[in-house]
């Protein structure tokens, strides 16, 4: 980026000036103390690092001795500088026990030194080539469907996601992915509002309609900040140049966003992962059902990925669709003994047509750690898919899983927030981000992200769930029970009964939480027997949980890596067996 030489450096419509030492909004002065605009100095340099706490003191307090409470002051006045809402981390971001890291995309201007702006090759205004170039992040809503039929309904999602997967190759724009915007397949978004909520600088949008055997798209790419059409075009194609749409407008983008593309990029933006229009009309169908998650979409998406590589079978990204589906599937709906071998062996023939698969890469990773408990060979893959794709949120999110079980709680924390920063309505991540802040002890703020959890969709049952787990670490088992119940009046999962009947167990509740363990025992829908060890576990039944332990461990129960971190566990620490199933599960080290 050449920050370290330039005077300026700027992020969202903020500019530092080092040499006048000061900090402009849209070109009016925010005023800071010495201390605070040394504080942002040091984090908008980093280049998105994590800056240590004694780093940052020992930059802003060169000479003194202070207590780490005058950072933690610094850091508050600073984040109330720049109109930071508390926990949104919009810009600065706490690593607890770490230190922080600037979140925001950092750019240095076209006129770095006070100078003109460069002009455009192309003939452009020299201001509007200016902006354009410090533009970083882009969304890619999905496509609106003029005279829709119910066959072509999967259209307008599947192009959209299609462009998603060939943008995110590109390593100098930050692509929201596809979960992200989901909430805007409707008529009435306003894109430039929808860019500033998903926290980027432009927004791709359109229309599409497919006529006879002709596709017909409309294409614009809109300023987030003023709703401006960068630029707009029409393509007019028959049905089998699919692919020459998805071209062009990958194409007009990478130029819009006057991107220097290397021959290798350049290959990656234009590549085609099928040359068969039937395979991909499926695969876009896939896609579609998968975005629904539901295990009736899940099978319908398993089907149509099947389709596809009957007409393609060397089509490598229908088999990380069908990786996918499986592995989501069976963290909600299937018993993961009979859903991870699939899982495994779709995402393994992916990577035999093609090693350059971030999302197969992924999944695979999954199954080594939920299923084979090969943690070693898990890493290898969640770090061979990031750095395939720095920018695919689900490896970041499950990678910071993975750093959760095995008790890295830092890494874990920071990987899962970069994740929420990627794609910040995603509800998984936003869960997994409250379940990994209790996990490490941060009670507080895991109770205040699944408070956020719950305000981005109150309906979602996990967000109450992990605010009723956090109180239950906390031992405020009056609110922990109330948030659970509230769950349960959402969806009777078991996830949800098992946590209600550990917290009934835990405040004394003996017989209420007999006659739900009774309940689900006799259920016919699959419960995770690592629940059921927790609730034996609060009534002092050490047996009884020890004996579903070993069954959840037969059973290639999802959550039994947790066995090592899970601190409602610790009334069994003393056993020998639990210790021996932690060295059986590969975390005995």
């Amino acid at each position: 980026m050449g920050s370290e030489q330039s005077r300026f450096i700027e992020f969202d419509d903020f500019r530092v000036d080092r040499v006048k030492r000061r900090l402009l909004r849209a070109g009016q002065a925010v005023p800071l103390t010495a201390k605070v605009f040394e504080t942002l100095l040091a984090l908008v340099e980093s280049g998105g690092r994590v800056v240590e706490k004694e780093d940052l003191m020992k930059r802003v307090w060169p000479d003194s001795f202070v207590e780490e409470g005058n950072l933690t002051q610094n850091i508050s006045v600073l984040r109330k500088a720049l109109g930071e809402r508390p926990g949104a981390h919009q810009y600065v971001m706490t690593v607890p026990r770490v230190g922080y890291r600037f979140v925001a995309e950092v750019r240095v201007p076209a006129d770095a030194d006070g100078g003109a702006a460069r002009s455009s090759a192309a003939g452009a205004p020299a201001r509007e080539t200016a902006r354009l170039e410090t533009v970083a992040s882009l969304a890619v809503l999905p496509f609106n469907l003029l005279a829709q039929s119910a066959d072509d309904e999967y259209l307008g999602l599947g192009l959209a996601d299609a462009l998603i997967t060939r943008l995110s190759s590109l390593r100098q724009v930050s692509v929201r992915p596809t979960s992200a915007v989901l909430r805007y397949a409707r008529a009435e978004r306003d894109p430039a509002a929808a860019g500033r909520e998903l926290q980027v600088g432009l927004v791709l949008e359109g229309s599409v309609r497919k006529a006879g055997g002709r596709l017909r798209a409309t294409v614009q790419l809109v300023s987030a900040e003023d709703g401006r059409a960068l630029w707009a075009d029409k393509f007019d194609e028959e049905f089998t140049d699919i692919f020459k749409v998805e071209d062009s407008v990958a194409e007009r983008v990478a130029s819009a966003l006057a991107l220097k593309l290397s021959g290798e990029e350049r290959a990656r933006l234009g590549r085609r992962y099928t040359n068969n229009t039937e395979a991909h009309e499926f695969y876009l169908k896939g896609r579609y059902n998968a975005n629904k998650f539901t295990l009736e979409r899940f099978y319908q998406a398993v089907e149509c990925f099947g389709r596809a590589l009957e007409i393609d079978p060397d089509y490598a990204l229908a088999y990380a669709g069908i990786a996918e589906c499986y592995f989501i599937a069976a963290d909600l709906y299937l018993n993961p003994k009979e859903a991870l071998p699939k899982v495994q062996e779709a995402s393994v023939k992916a990577l035999k047509i093609d090693d350059t698969l971030a999302e197969a890469h992924t999944f695979l990773a999954t199954t080594r750690m939920n299923y084979d408990w090969d943690w070693a060979e898990a890493e290898r893959h969640f770090r061979r898919a990031l750095e395939l794709n720095p920018a695919y949120a689900p490896a970041r999110h499950w990678y910071g899983w993975y750093l959760t079980v095995v008790g890295r709680h830092d890494e874990a924390i920071a990987e899962l927030q970069w994740a929420k920063q990627l794609d910040p309505f995603s509800l998984g991540i936003n869960w997994f981000l409250s379940a990994a802040l209790c996990l490490a002890g941060h009670y507080d703020e895991s109770i205040e992200q699944a408070r956020e959890l719950i305000a981005l969709e109150p309906n979602f049952w996990p967000g109450h769930w992990a605010l009723g787990v956090a109180h239950t670490y906390q031992g405020e088992f009056g609110a922990a029970a109330a948030a659970l119940r509230k769950a349960d009046e959402i969806d009777a999962s078991p996830m949800i009964r098992g946590a209600l009947a550990h917290v009934q167990a835990l405040a004394g509740e003996v017989e209420e939480a007999h006659a739900m363990l009774s309940e689900l025992e006799r259920s016919e829908v699959y419960v995770p027997p690592y629940y059921l060890a927790l609730i034996h576990a609060a009534l002092g039944e050490r047996d009884e949980a020890l004996a579903h332990l070993e069954r959840a461990y037969e059973e290639r129960d999802g959550s039994l890596p947790l066995v090592k971190v899970d601190r409602r566990l610790d009334g069994l620490r003393g056993e020998p067996a639990l210790q021996r199933l932690i060295e059986r599960v590969g975390l005995g080290r």
